[in-house]
Order: structure tokens, then C-alpha cells, then sequence
């Protein structure tokens, strides 16, 4: 398991076209934030399906909401990202609640 905050996401432009992608998979964090954000399936399947953490589940979450604004779900989740930056710097992700999903309102 990375043991930084910037280790659990990867940008490289021979893989997913550079795509922020999960860690060293090839898995798109913009999918993970889209199983989130549009489902109302739980953190514990969406982690399952995957084969991510919960750790990898918010962190991928709260850099959508930090460097994706622009997006609808970045847009939404910009407060919520702001709120725990500090708690994500310093690895408490148990601490920190995901955001919440359009499926919920």
C-alpha cells in the first residue's frame, strides 16, 4: 500500500492517454469517482469490483473534487475536498466520510 497521498494516483502519458489513472493500474480514477457519483452501490462493492481500498476510494474522490472542477462531480465536491485536505494529507482517511453522490439527493 503507498504510504504517501501522492503515490495512490499517477499520471503518465504512455497510459490511459495520461489520464489520472489509480496508483500504477490503468484504471482511470475518473471511473472510480463515476462508480461513486452515479450509482447507489456501496463503498464496500465499488471497492470490490475494482479492487481498491476504501483509502484509494476517498482519495480518488477528493482529487477529483481538488483538481477536477471544471466537472459536474468536481463542481459538487469542491467543499467537501477543501473540508478534508487536511485529514487527507496526513493519511487519517478513516477520518474522513465520501462525498456525497447524485444517487443520494
Amino acid at each position: 500500500m503507498p504510504s504517501r497521498l501522492i503515490d495512490y494516483i499517477s499520471i503518465r502519458p504512455e497510459m490511459q492517454s495520461g489520464q489520472p489513472c489509480i496508483g500504477n493500474t490503468r484504471i482511470p480514477v475518473e471511473v472510480i469517482v463515476r462508480a461513486w457519483w452515479y450509482t447507489t452501490v456501496s463503498e464496500e462493492v465499488i471497492c470490490n469490483n475494482w479492487g481498491i481500498t476504501p483509502q484509494t476510494l476517498r482519495i480518488a474522490c477528493w482529487y477529483w473534487g481538488c483538481y477536477r472542477r471544471r466537472t459536474k462531480i468536481g463542481h459538487a465536491w469542491t467543499d467537501w475536498a477543501e473540508r478534508n485536505e487536511g485529514l487527507m494529507w496526513l493519511s487519517e482517511y478513516e477520518m474522513v466520510s465520501l462525498p456525497s453522490r447524485q444517487a443520494d439527493a
